[in-house]
């Protein structure tokens, strides 16, 4: 989770919410920190720190500090990976949600598309051509361009922390 602070947490981990020998563990990702000076209206300068934690629930016990210590790196790394793998989970079942809204602006008798009542060799040229272009419209459309930047999501640069659900199309 991104988290903004006016302090640099002081440990790699802080243990909480300890409860029937089970507590929280939250990582704190310091590597990436990005610090902001903000100047108020009064002209005060004041710090803000922006990084990541990653909060995991362990059973408690006497030694657990110590634990942390001793396997910080491989405890961090698989915390990190757990929570990247939450995120992208959410982040896909509402692009998924999305999407499934928007199919009904995809099928074919709301786009148009009309067959002549006889097909003739006479008419199947017309027809075809009828068929290409409304083919065309519906692949270079609004909804067809909002459909695959949800489906690009996951390209993103910060993903999954980091993404910009693109704007549903005004419908005409």
């Amino acid at each position: 989770m991104k988290q903004e602070s006016d302090k640099i947490p002081s440990s790699k981990f802080e243990i909480e919410n300890i409860e029937d020998n089970r507590c929280e563990v939250v990582f704190f990702d310091t590597q990436n920190l990005q610090e902001e000076v903000k100047v108020d209206e009064n002209g005060v300068e004041t710090k803000s720190y922006t990084y990541y934690s990653y909060r995991t629930s362990m059973p408690y016990h006497d030694n657990l500090e110590t634990y942390l210590n001793d396997n910080y790196e491989t405890l961090f790394e698989s915390v990190k990976e757990m929570d990247r793998k939450e995120k992208e989970a959410e982040i896909r079942a509402k692009r998924d949600a999305l999407l499934v809204e928007s199919d009904k602006q995809m099928v074919f008798d709301r786009l148009g598309f009309e067959l002549p009542e006889n097909i003739t060799s006479a008419t199947m040229l017309s027809a075809v051509i009828s068929f290409f272009g409304t083919l065309k419209n519906i692949f270079s459309n609004d909804w067809a361009i909002y459909r695959q930047n949800l489906r690009d999501l996951t390209k993103q640069e910060g993903f999954p922390y980091d993404v910009k659900f693109p704007e549903k199309p005004k419908d005409k």
